[in-house]
């Protein structure tokens, strides 16, 4: 019996459809950018196994629309098919390979067999087939990296995952060692994946705490030594104050990522304007990220 599934499919006939990928791509990472050189056209494209995980995807394009259409990306409704693939769930598989994020820490699908090149290797295992993300963006590999790094520096302490989608900073928040671990998002469902991936690493549910609630709401009974915010840049702006507040007194890191290029500038200097200096910058074609602490510590 051939499996059914669901592909939610957008035309975007823009100049630039990879800036629109990457946008897509950093709110759910199993997206499909397919070009059509012929036609000169190309679309975005999300698979599911059931026709309630497709709708919910095209129910998050309908809300990201209008942030696309301030960068000059106009995309087409979205559009769910029906598909007949026996052997679908396999080749789907192709696209996700091993991630070495450092020389410490790597991120693997489920199925790809890998084995620790040292015996502190620690490995996130995630599977790509759920509705978040995979690690493959590089806004979560910039946070990857420089969680690793603040955790190599310091004795890991209170760690915050400000937004936290997948999970999968939470989950190498708790392999690297900080203690307490609080993950927040204000979806549902991003709180059950996270769930989800912290079992499929054997993490057991008294090291960490996920809370279903936004930055205004959030009123943690500490403050934290390390934040992880990988959002968008507006967000970040916005929220400023309340991420902030949360840092501990003493040395505390703040890492924020999912912020575009030509935006990273505002954030660095609304975060500084509030007593933050920069201490850390990684950058690629199109997105950056920042480490900063407090001013006077």
């Amino acid at each position: 019996m051939q499996k059914i599934i669901y592909c939610c499919r957008i035309e975007d006939a823009s100049d630039n459809p990879q800036l629109a990928f990457e946008i897509i791509s950093s709110f759910v990472e199993d997206t499909v950018l397919r070009k059509d050189l012929e036609q000169n056209k190309s679309c975005h494209e999300y698979y599911a196994g059931s026709v309630a995980d497709a709708r919910k995807f095209s129910r998050k394009m309908k809300k990201l629309i209008p942030l696309l259409q301030e960068n000059g990306i106009t995309l087409g409704e979205p559009q769910i098919i029906k598909l007949r693939n026996e052997d679908w769930a396999e080749s789907w598989k192709k696209f996700f390979n091993v991630i070495k994020i450092s020389d410490k820490l790597v991120v693997k699908p489920a199925w790809r067999e890998y084995e620790r090149k040292c015996p502190d290797e620690i490995i996130i295992e995630i599977d790509p087939g759920m509705s978040f993300g995979t690690g493959n963006h590089p806004t979560t590999q910039f946070c990857l990296e420089l969680i690793e790094k603040v955790a190599r520096k310091s004795r890991p302490g209170a760690f915050l995952d400000a937004g936290c989608g997948s999970g999968i900073l939470t989950v190498a928040a708790v392999k690297l060692g900080f203690s307490p671990v609080f993950a927040i998002d204000n979806d549902p469902e991003a709180l059950q994946t996270s769930a989800e991936n912290l079992e499929k690493n054997s993490i057991s549910e008294d090291r960490y705490e996920l809370i279903c609630a936004n930055f205004a709401e959030f009123q943690p009974p500490i403050k934290f030594d390390v934040i992880v915010a990988n959002i968008l840049s507006g967000p970040l702006i916005e929220h400023r104050d309340s991420l902030v507040s949360l840092l501990a007194p003493n040395s505390p890191s703040l890492i924020l990522s999912g912020i575009m290029h030509n935006e990273y500038e505002s954030v660095r200097q609304a975060y500084e304007s509030a007593g933050l200096v920069q201490k850390d910058f990684l950058t690629d074609e199109n997105w950056d990220a920042g480490l900063f602490t407090m001013a006077n510590t």
